[in-house]
């Protein structure tokens, strides 16, 4: 099963995964305003694969995943309003 972004975050923050380091030890945790517009690019993104994409079971999955972002991005901004 799909794991939700935040669960994704949360493994790649602790993972050693990239050159043995531990992300939450050596990159700085992005501002909220970062996190909304990263997030906000990601939606960009995963649509305009969509566009591209001609196998409807993908096509959904990338907009899909676009939602999820956009949503992320929202909630980032509603959260300390």
């Amino acid at each position: 099963m799909l794991k939700t972004l935040h669960q994704i975050w949360a493994i790649l923050r602790g993972s050693t995964f990239f050159c043995g380091v531990n992300l939450a030890q050596t990159a700085p945790i992005p501002t909220e305003v970062q996190r909304i517009a990263y997030y906000r690019d990601l939606a960009v993104q995963f649509r305009g694969w969509a566009e591209d994409e001609t196998n409807k079971e993908a096509r959904d999955r990338f907009l899909e995943m676009a939602r999820q972002y956009e949503r992320l991005a929202n909630q980032q901004g509603t959260k300390s309003g």
